[in-house]
């Protein structure tokens, strides 16, 4: 069944343009098991970055936000 899952996921994802890939493997990195648990937030640190991550109405870490100004 897992072989199935991950075929029908494969087929959506062809559908998406690129930027929404990046998006989406973006939030699978921070799916990623003990990855989220590990990582200390860096608000202290980058005070900015903690509050841009909240004007969009959904939180967003400070590590997603470093990772789609990399793509820019």
């Amino acid at each position: 069944m897992e072989t199935q899952l991950l075929e029908q996921i494969v087929e959506k994802l062809k559908t998406f343009p690129e930027p929404a890939l990046r998006e989406i493997l973006n939030h699978v990195d921070l799916l990623e098991p003990g990855k989220a648990d590990t990582e200390e937030p860096k608000i202290l640190s980058e005070p900015l970055l903690a509050i841009a991550g909240t004007l969009s109405g959904l939180p967003v870490k400070p590590q997603q936000i470093d990772i789609e100004l990399e793509d820019v």
